[in-house]
């Protein structure tokens, strides 16, 4: 792996500059890997603007960073974040514990 610090990237709305979302990577020892990360106020949601920005951050971190695997997780029930995740091709892996709560992992290779 390229990178084993943490980079974050935000993304504001354009007409007041108000914070809509946040998203980038992060590095979790426990895979080894780098987590992709993001969250969006309610406000915006179901517009495509977190597949968005998901994907430019898998993009810098392929390309800038030179990384090729990726991870992120999310609760089952969760249907919202795991559909941005299949957007993304992510692919569901397994489920497992996280601060003692499941998870379901999914994994990205480019």
């Amino acid at each position: 792996m390229g990178v084993q610090s943490d980079s974050y990237l935000s993304m504001f709305y354009l007409d007041d500059q108000s914070m809509i979302r946040h998203f980038g990577l992060i590095y979790i020892q426990r895979f080894e890997l780098p987590e992709l990360l993001y969250a969006i106020d309610p406000a915006y949601q179901r517009q495509g603007l977190t597949v968005e920005a998901a994907q430019q951050a898998l993009v810098w971190g392929h390309e800038t960073c030179g990384l090729s695997d990726f991870v992120c997780y999310t609760q089952p029930h969760n249907l919202a974040s795991r559909g941005v995740m299949e957007k993304l091709g992510f692919q569901f892996q397994h489920d497992f514990m996280h601060a003692d709560l499941p998870h379901v992992l999914y994994r990205l290779s480019i």
